[in-house]
């Protein structure tokens, strides 16, 4: 549809005429070169569809300000009590504590280190890890949830009867 509106083109407002196919090949080139660039920041697996979801529940979410990314998925969060969030999004079905040791070497500021899907999930270690080294361990539903709470690394689901559940998957 792009390229039939592009060939479909003949002048400017200048009367100029305008080369279309080169235009779309200009296009795709810029567009190669910018995937290419998002490569080389996102070695985590985390696709764009899952990067722009995330956006776009950041934007609606009540409990953020603002946000901008960093490095492709670093994204800093401005809650609207006034502090700054920073969270990884990494994508790990089940996420170990080598998966954090590598997440805080490539992403030393990264307070929060988030697997991308609400079936994903962590280790018990890995979540103990995260308690005893003040890092925020979640899976994106719980990561969620979290801004709700005064004290976000501190959050948990609750089941029926008011018990902490917990993403744990068996690595």
């Amino acid at each position: 549809m792009l390229v039939i509106t592009l060939l479909s083109m003949r002048k400017d407002s200048k009367e100029t005429v305008i080369n279309a196919p080169k235009e779309c090949y200009a296009f795709l080139l810029s567009l190669r070169e910018l995937l290419t660039i998002m490569s080389k920041f996102n070695d985590w697996g985390v696709s764009y569809s899952t990067i722009t979801f995330v956006e776009r529940a950041l934007h609606d979410h009540n409990r953020v300000a603002g946000y901008f990314r960093d490095k492709d998925i670093l994204f800093n969060i401005k809650h609207v009590d006034g502090h700054t969030i920073q969270m990884l999004l990494v994508n790990e079905y089940c996420l170990g504590i080598a998966a954090i040791h590598r997440a805080r070497s490539e992403f030393p500021e990264a307070e929060y280190i988030v697997t991308c899907a609400n079936w994903n999930g962590y280790t018990r270690d890995a979540k103990q890890y995260g308690r005893d080294n003040d890092i925020g361990i979640f899976n994106i539903g719980e990561f969620f949830g979290a801004l709700y709470w005064t004290n976000h690394k501190d959050y948990y689901k609750k089941d029926d009867d008011g018990n902490p559940v917990y993403a744990y998957k068996v690595a």
